[in-house]
């Protein structure tokens, strides 16, 4: 449960930041092959001009006119480029301030699940020594008991 959490976290953690860092790449600035000015202008006018953008809606390219599936391989071939120049340069563990930074995440998960234990095994304890108590008084009782038959069986004998 605590790995699917952890798992979960990261992704989103990563997801932000390569979302982050992909809204300021500009199209224009990628300079590729195929791609002049009238094919970044319909590009635009689809709303398309940043990295993030061009990942969130690389598989409808190929449908835009003038973008056929060549093209479209080409700029997801760059995208991923990009993608792995980013996570090089800015590994996905170091993320900027007031972003929680992975290791301190996993810390987190371990102190919740500890926690968590913790609260099972203290309402656990606290039903131990009620039982306990339970069965010290059931010795006690059976003690006295023992006691009271032991002066009638020697008042029988002597």
């Amino acid at each position: 449960m605590a790995d699917l959490r952890l798992a979960q976290k990261v992704n989103t953690h990563y997801e932000n930041w390569l979302k982050a860092q992909l809204s300021i790449e500009s199209l224009r600035s990628w300079q590729i092959e195929g791609f002049g000015d009238a094919r970044l202008r319909l590009l635009e006018n689809h709303g398309l001009s940043n990295g993030y953008q061009l990942r969130t809606h690389i598989n409808r390219l190929k449908d835009l006119p003038g973008i056929g599936t060549g093209l479209q391989q080409r700029l997801r071939s760059h995208l991923d480029l990009v993608v792995r120049q980013l996570e090089a340069s800015h590994p996905v563990g170091q993320f900027s301030s007031g972003q929680y930074e992975l290791m301190r995440l996993d810390e987190l998960l371990a102190l919740q699940n500890g926690e968590h234990q913790l609260q099972v095994l203290n309402r656990d304890l606290k039903e131990f020594a009620g039982a306990v108590a339970d069965l010290q008084s059931k010795i006690t009782e059976r003690q006295v008991e023992v006691q009271s038959l032991m002066k009638d069986f020697d008042a029988l004998w002597w």
